[in-house]
């Protein structure tokens, strides 16, 4: 069936006055003219009362100035004692001063170095003219300043004798006035601003209406019947409007709605079932595809496990290697351990000999020292023979000379005396033998001495060095007892991983037989996802042709619409 559109006709352009610029023109010439003459006549009314208060403030001022000066008898020349009454106004913004002609003037005015200004213009003839009244001056200039200035004479006895003088500066007033002036700006802006609030509301209430109408009655004639929004409105004419084209609406949209709601659920129907067939599809090409890539990885991972188990055959040869090794080292370091033990023992030994030997040494010192003890003893028993042997000389040779002197008789005398001359030389020829022998004696004891001494001395070095080598040993005990323990953990530790590749061994057969069970339940999961695709196509062709009836039917009423179009359809 043939899809036929109704075309719809251009809204035409906008043109004229819009009825809201048409209202806030109507609404606010008025209101704005009207602020504005307010507004200057408030001003200048303003400005006029102003400037007539500060000239009855400055003549009030001069004029009390001018009795306290006539009270106490205040003149030009004795003005200058009377600072602090002419100062009394400063922090009104109001100075004070006497003036006389040809005289300095005494004022409360000071320059910008704050020194008291001295002269002050003044018209005398004004101030003779104006009776006691003086005269009001609106531009007084002193030190290049502009003053508002009043001048009343001082009267004495009839005569002038010198002039009262007020005045405020026109900076401040002319900044007073411009503070109203701010003021009456701001109030008459405020007010054209609230008027043109509320003009530019209601206007745009009034206007927001007519346009709403406007639209309702150009979406009725797009065919757009979709509820409008319920609207009100304060004239009674564009309230009938706005309901009348609602009731309207309405009645159309319960015609026309009642097709396209059917066409539209129809539509609907279709397209949902339509996309859950697709998606339905593309999920099981996805779990098909899927499915393939299990496959896939099963296969991988039963190559996988294959090599996996070889590597652990490796594994496992490497770990026996390395237990058998580890068992050998713990063998290995238990013999290092007590050969070890066995050598710091013969340490011991060497040490207790070698202490031994330093006993003796030292013993056989003390017997060498006692032996020359003797000697020396000798030495003073063959001095004592020396001795004696001299002695014995002597008497011999008395003997004999005796016996010579005896003659015959004493012969006999001098054959005793004569061998006991020679036993005296014998006596002296043994000891001077002895005497010799104790002196080699004694130098060979005191070279065995010092051989004692060195050899104790090497005694003694040998047992530093069988110390260290004690320590040494001591400490290579316990670095070979520490090796043992650790060799003896690695032991155990092989052990366990040997354990533990056995177990490994066996969860991998029982992965490679898992791997083949998923490789059959994929194969079957893909038979029956083919399956499932082909009634799926089946299924779409037959959504396709009821969605070729349902779209004929909807375009049939597609000029009418319940629901608003997007922006720029």
């Amino acid at each position: 069936m043939k899809k036929t559109k109704v075309k719809k006709q251009k809204t035409p352009k906008k043109q004229g006055c819009s009825l809201f610029l048409l209202l806030m023109l109507l609404a606010l010439a008025p209101v704005v003219l009207a602020t504005v003459i307010l507004s200057t006549t408030s001003l200048h009314l303003t400005r006029t009362n102003l400037e007539g208060s500060v000239q009855t403030t400055l003549h009030v001022t001069a004029d009390n100035l001018a009795k306290y000066c006539k009270e106490n008898e205040i003149t030009a020349m004795n003005a200058s004692s009377y600072y602090e009454y002419l100062d009394s106004l400063k922090e009104e913004d109001l100075e004070m001063a006497i003036l006389a002609d040809g005289i300095p003037a005494t004022t409360s005015i000071k320059n910008e170095n704050d020194y008291r200004i001295r002269e002050i213009p003044m018209d005398q003839d004004l101030v003779s003219g104006g009776g006691t009244e003086g005269y009001y001056d609106k531009n007084v200039v002193i030190e290049g300043n502009a003053y508002y200035g009043y001048y009343i004479p001082i009267m004495n006895d009839g005569r002038i004798t010198a002039v009262a003088f007020a005045a405020e500066r026109k900076n401040d007033i002319t900044d007073a006035l411009w503070e109203i002036e701010v003021v009456f700006l701001i109030c008459a802006a405020g007010i054209v601003l609230l008027f043109g609030a509320i003009c530019f509301f209601l206007s745009r209430a009034l206007s927001s209406r007519m346009k709403e109408t406007g639209a309702r009655v150009d979406a009725l004639a797009e065919g757009d019947l979709s509820a409008q929004k319920e609207s009100h409105s304060i004239v009674r004419e564009i309230r009938n409007l706005l309901l009348n084209t609602s009731q309207m609406q309405r009645n159309l949209a319960q015609v026309i709605g009642g097709v396209q709601e059917v066409a539209g659920e129809l539509l609907n129907s279709v397209r949902q079932v339509a996309e859950g067939s697709n998606a339905t599809m593309e999920q099981a090409e996805q779990i098909s595809q899927a499915v393939d890539q299990l496959s896939a990885a099963a296969e991988e991972m039963a190559e996988n496990v294959q090599n996996i188990s070889d590597r652990m055959d490796e594994i496992g040869a490497a770990v026996n290697d390395i237990s058998a090794s580890a068992g050998q080292l713990q063998k290995d370091s238990e013999e290092m351990q007590d050969n070890s033990r066995k050598a710091g023992e013969g340490m011991e030994k060497i040490m207790t000999g070698s202490s031994r030997s330093v006993e003796s040494v030292d013993t056989i010192t003390s017997k060498i020292h006692e032996t020359n003890d003797y000697i020396e003893k000798i030495d003073e028993a063959v001095a004592l023979i020396f001795s004696i042997s001299g002695q014995t000389n002597l008497l011999s040779l008395n003997a004999s000379i005796e016996a010579a002197r005896a003659g015959e008789a004493g012969r006999g005398f001098a054959v005793v005396a004569e061998e006991i001359r020679k036993l005296s030389e014998q006596s002296a020829a043994g000891a001077e033998q002895i005497k010799e022998l104790a002196q080699g004696i004694t130098e060979k004891s005191g070279e065995t001495v010092e051989q004692a001494d060195v050899v104790k001395d090497i005694i003694r070095e040998e047992q530093d060095y069988i110390i260290a080598t004690r320590e040494q040993y001591q400490q290579l005990e316990e670095s070979i007892r520490h090796s043992a323990e650790e060799i003896r953990k690695i032991a155990g530790e092989t052990r366990h991983l040997s354990q533990q590749k056995e177990d490994i061994l066996g969860n991998i057969g029982s992965l490679s037989a898992i791997s083949e069970e998923n490789a059959a339940n994929n194969q079957q999961v893909n038979a029956n996802i083919e399956e499932i695709l082909t009634q799926i196509q089946t299924v779409g062709a037959n959504c396709d042709k009821m969605k070729q009836i349902s779209g004929e039917l909807e375009n049939s009423v597609a000029y009418f619409h319940t629901e608003k179009e997007p922006a720029g359809k």
